[in-house]
């Protein structure tokens, strides 16, 4: 079983630390990277954090990265920071909720027009990254992590 883990660090083009999602200790952006830098995501950020401005944006990645048990989708993962929506780079990634488990089975770029509504139609899979399988209460409480805190 694969770990998913969020942690305080800077990246590329955010000098302040922030959220960041880690699998197996790497940070995404840096382990896509690895795999594919000719699709520049180092430096994208988590599309979870509270920082999208459209709150129609907010809710697709919301209701997309934990579908019901015996469904599917395309869920947006990262985002560039600069633009801080969903129209410029974003990395989507299948999941697929079990009772206990929660698969990625692919991560990809997305390359879906228009945006936002269509992303998850045209993605750039990549090759050699995942499935990854982690347990639904790590899965959980790492969504839980993003959740912007209560006053």
């Amino acid at each position: 079983m694969n770990r998913i883990e969020v942690i305080e660090a800077r990246t590329k083009y955010v000098s302040e630390p922030h959220k960041v999602l880690t699998l197996d200790g790497v940070p995404l952006d840096v382990l896509l990277d690895s795999a594919r830098p000719d699709l520049a995501i180092l430096g994208l950020v988590p599309a979870l954090l509270d920082w999208l401005d459209d709150p129609r944006e907010r809710e697709l990645v919301w209701r997309r990265i934990l579908p019901p048990v015996g469904s599917s989708a395309v869920a947006p993962v990262l985002m560039c920071p600069d633009d801080l929506d969903l129209w410029c780079s974003v990395v989507v990634a299948e999941v697929v909720p079990e009772e206990s488990a929660v698969w990625w089975h692919r991560i990809g770029l997305d390359m879906s027009q228009p945006r936002p509504e269509a992303i998850g139609t045209a993605v750039n899979w990549i090759g050699g990254i995942g499935p990854h399988c982690f347990s639904r209460a790590d899965y959980e409480r790492c969504l839980a992590a993003f959740q912007p805190a209560m006053a």
